[in-house]
């Protein structure tokens, strides 16, 4: 009989040697299994030779774990997902990454916003990828128009004052 964290849908097997590791993305929970039990919960990845939906590396079998910041992990990750460039995750355990705010852009693999304000005479819509339009097609940055000022950060142009 195979154990927790593999299966195998043949008979006559000679040993455990026999069965094989639950299949990235999935979970093996119990023992004798002839398919995996189900796919990885959101918020986890499972390489191989998982035993639960929501794997620690501490407490079950197999490589798995709960994702990492900067990334997103849907439901049977087998890994965990940078978060696109234009968003972030500061948090473990996630499904999904969140729009970086307008003022800001966010990298590929980010886990703040904070620290990438936007460039003076420039602005960034909400999901920005990068700090200007210079050797950029972000369409969520924006030159400072005519009239304007745009401070580092912006999330939209500022009217110069009257005789300015």
């Amino acid at each position: 009989m195979c154990p927790k964290g593999t299966f195998s849908n043949l008979t006559g097997l000679t040993g455990t040697g026999d069965c094989t590791p639950c299949t990235g993305g999935y979970y093996c929970e119990v023992s004798g299994l002839t398919s995996p039990t189900g796919q990885c919960s959101p918020g986890y990845f499972c390489e191989s030779g998982v035993d639960v939906a929501t794997p620690s590396n501490k407490t079950n079998k197999g490589s798995g774990g709960l994702c990492t910041a900067g990334s997103r992990c849907r439901v049977g990750s087998v890994l965990p997902e940078a978060c696109p460039a234009g968003q972030y995750q500061n948090l473990t355990g996630q499904e999904d990454c969140t729009s970086c705010p307008a003022g800001f852009y966010c990298l590929e693999g980010s886990k703040t916003y904070e620290n990438t304000p936007c460039d003076e005479g420039f602005y960034c819509t909400g999901g920005a990828r990068t700090a200007s339009i210079v050797n950029s097609t972000d369409t969520n940055v924006k030159v400072c128009p005519q009239g304007h000022f745009c401070p580092s950060a912006s999330s939209s142009p500022v009217p110069c004052s009257n005789g300015t």
